[in-house]
């Protein structure tokens, strides 16, 4: 088998591996801000970049304040 075919195999499993698990959402928070303040925020200004910290922080409070119950 080509090794370089097997490489690119691995590398994409692993890329479905962290996007299913959640390990990859810091990147995605990442790129997602520098796409948004390249449009611009009108008259609120660019919203500062979160920590890895902060933005685990904010993920917990997100999901765990409010209702949650399932009926």
């Amino acid at each position: 088998m080509n090794f370089k075919f097997e490489i690119s195999n691995l590398k994409l499993l692993w890329w479905w591996v962290r996007q299913m698990s959640g390990d990859a959402a810091y990147e995605r928070y990442l790129e997602s801000h520098h796409h948004v303040s390249r449009r611009g925020r009108g008259a609120q200004g660019p919203k500062p970049i979160l920590t890895r910290q902060e933005f685990y922080l904010d993920t917990l409070k997100r999901r765990y304040s409010g209702v949650s119950r399932c009926c």
